[in-house]
């Protein structure tokens, strides 16, 4: 008994093995900063090339790790915004759509630091987003998604970070 228990968690053990996946993943985000206060809102654009390391446990469940630095800077009203940096970590809840198609959600935490003209700052925050992706190869995929990064308020500023992000992955 005790020999086929342990063969049985060694075929789910292998059968497991056998879907999972890491990956490292490049992407440019098309992320909107929005400040809002005293009924005031201004939008900036914000975009973020990223860098992520991901691991896809079995067809349904993986879990990323993503840094972001700032591409470029807005400005509005004399005010600059730039986000410098952020690093995020996530599960990824996947739904495959066929054998090169999956849609997936992200749910995790990110730490994100804003440089403005009036000084830096920085937090955590609940992160969260959805997306599909699209195999090419056994190597290769390439995904689409949206993503809101920070939302929280502050000393009477509201502050949002989301956006879409367009992007590849090399799986290995």
């Amino acid at each position: 008994m005790k020999k086929a228990i342990l063969a049985a968690g060694f075929g789910v053990f292998l059968a497991q093995a056998a879907v999972a996946k890491s990956y490292l993943g490049l992407s440019y985000a098309f992320f909107e900063t929005e400040l809002e206060s005293g009924g005031i809102s201004v939008d900036f654009d914000t975009p973020t090339i990223q860098f992520a390391l991901g691991h896809q446990f079995n067809e349904n469940l993986g879990a990323e790790f993503r840094v972001g630095l700032g591409a470029d800077e807005d400005s509005s009203f004399g005010l600059d915004v730039e986000i410098s940096d952020y690093f995020a970590l996530y599960l990824k809840p996947t739904l495959p759509l066929s054998d090169t198609l999956s849609l997936y959600a992200l749910l995790g935490v990110a730490k994100t630091t804003v440089d403005t003209s009036f000084g830096d700052d920085d937090d955590s925050d609940i992160s969260y987003g959805f997306g599909f992706s699209a195999d090419a190869n056994s190597e290769v995929s390439f995904f689409a998604e949206y993503v809101s990064l920070y939302d929280d308020s502050d000393d009477g500023v509201d502050v949002e970070i989301n956006g879409f992000n367009l992007g590849v992955a090399f799986l290995f």
